[in-house]
Order: structure tokens, then sequence, then C-alpha cells
């Protein structure tokens, strides 16, 4: 089972088409590709603050190593531990990359292929675009006080396996 994030830049308008044109897709996920060339992963995805972290950290790791006086096997141990820190979390940093170039997060979709889970988030974005908008009470709340006072905390009633008050 697959899952994928959209996330669109524009606000939506309620016309399906304009609101499902330029969506992004980010798998949730391992990426192998971010975990075997990091350094191209980020560029070809446009993530500059990352790969300028990434470098610091890889350069950082590089000198620490080599005053320190660690082993070439060593070495290979922490770039191979670094890169599969970044293959776990490539996705999440991408999609925090999007969200600081003014992306928002409009759906989620699963399914056992990338088309699948892109048509489900085409048809929950297009359904709600076709549900209308009600000002009114809701089923079954006609005629309802709508100003009666809410509850307090302390007054409001115990919903689940919790215990009474007072026990």
């Amino acid at each position: 089972m697959k899952v994928y994030t959209a996330h669109s830049r524009t606000a939506p308008t309620g016309d399906p088409a304009r609101d499902t044109d330029g969506l992004v897709f980010v798998k949730d996920g391992f990426s192998i590709w971010a975990a075997l060339f990091p350094l191209p992963w980020f560029l070809i995805n446009l993530m500059w603050i990352p790969l300028l972290v990434y470098l610091a950290l890889s350069i950082g790791f590089s000198v620490l190593a080599q005053s320190l006086g660690f082993s070439d096997s060593t070495v290979f141990l922490i770039a191979l531990v670094l890169g599969l820190l970044i293959g776990f979390e490539a996705n999440t940093i991408r999609r925090w990359s999007l969200s600081s170039k003014g992306y928002r997060l409009v759906g989620i979709g699963s399914g056992s292929t990338r088309e699948e889970c892109e048509r489900r988030v085409y048809e929950k974005l297009v359904a709600a675009a076709a549900r209308p908008i009600s000002t009114g009470p809701g089923p079954g709340l006609e005629g309802a006080d709508t100003a009666s006072p809410r509850l307090s905390v302390s007054q409001a009633p115990i919903v689940g396996l919790f215990p009474e008050p007072g026990r």
C-alpha cells in the first residue's frame, strides 16, 4: 500500500478543474534515490536549504573524522548512516520544503499504485467541491436551541471508558 500527500500552491476556488491543476504529489516512506544520491536528489527537487544543511553535515563529519583520525571504514559507516537517515526523512523534508514555498496540504491518497492514489485524491477534491455548504443546523438539529450556554469541562458528561467523576 502506497500513500501520497497532495500539495497545492493555490487557494481552493470551488472549481475542481482549477483546484486540481498543478498538484504536487509526495510519496510517504523511504526514498532509495535520496539515500543513494542525496546531492542530486536535493538539486532535482530544488530544495536549497536542505541541500546546504546536507553539505554542512557532510563536510563537518569529514573534517571531524580526519581530525580524530578515524579509519576509512568508520568514515564510510558514518556516510552510510547519514545516507540512510536522509532516505528515511527525504519525503518529510520535501513536504517541509513545499510548505515553506507556500504550498499547502490538500489531500492524502492511498492505493496500490501512484495513479490510484492520485485518482483518490482527485475524487475527494471533486466531492468536496460538489458538497453544498450548510449554514443552518445540521441533520437532526432542526429547532435546536443554539443560544443555550455550552457546558464547561467540569460539567460535561464523560465519554468513553473513563471513570466517573469523584471515583
